[in-house]
């Protein structure tokens, strides 16, 4: 069975958001405005509250938190880093906010929506350390690898 292609925020069994790249909305189109769409499953696991649901997200919105979670990650012991990185939906039924410190810790701060414009809306934090970022790197690149933005946005 092929592994869909993934990123996992939190722990392994517990406290987790997990976002699993189904299949793009609009196969065979090209058009960056409707080619980028994503039919993602998003998982919650918070404290007491478990579920899913499904979304659908763009192919430049992984692309940017790739980009930004890495300038987090490479920058922390130089001279200016970077501690905030963000994740952020056109639908807005997915924002993260990943602060970091100088030693290595970090929050995401998360809400979910289950519905765009009129779902319920579920907030949670979820805690890790750096030792977990290199992972989420690869999973954000193998979905962008997967996934890649199509087409470029007209002026």
């Amino acid at each position: 069975m092929n592994e869909l292609p993934h990123f996992r925020l939190g722990g392994q069994k517990r406290n987790f958001l997990l976002l699993e790249i189904v299949a793009r909305s609009h196969p065979g189109s090209y058009d960056y405005w409707d080619g980028n769409w994503l039919n993602t499953k998003i998982s919650v696991q918070a404290g007491a509250f478990a579920g899913y649901y499904h979304a659908t997200l763009r192919s430049e919105e992984f692309e940017r938190f790739l980009s930004d979670l890495w300038l987090v990650y490479t920058s922390s012991g130089t001279k200016n880093p970077v501690y905030v990185a963000e994740f952020s939906t056109v639908e807005e039924q997915l924002s993260i906010q990943i602060r970091g410190d100088a030693l290595g810790n970090f929050v995401a701060q998360c809400i979910a929506v289950d519905v765009t414009g009129t779902g319920n809306r579920l907030e949670f934090e979820l805690g890790f350390d750096q030792s977990y970022v290199p992972k989420m790197l690869s999973e954000l690149e193998s979905i962008t690898t997967a996934f890649p933005v199509l087409g470029k946005p007209s002026a």
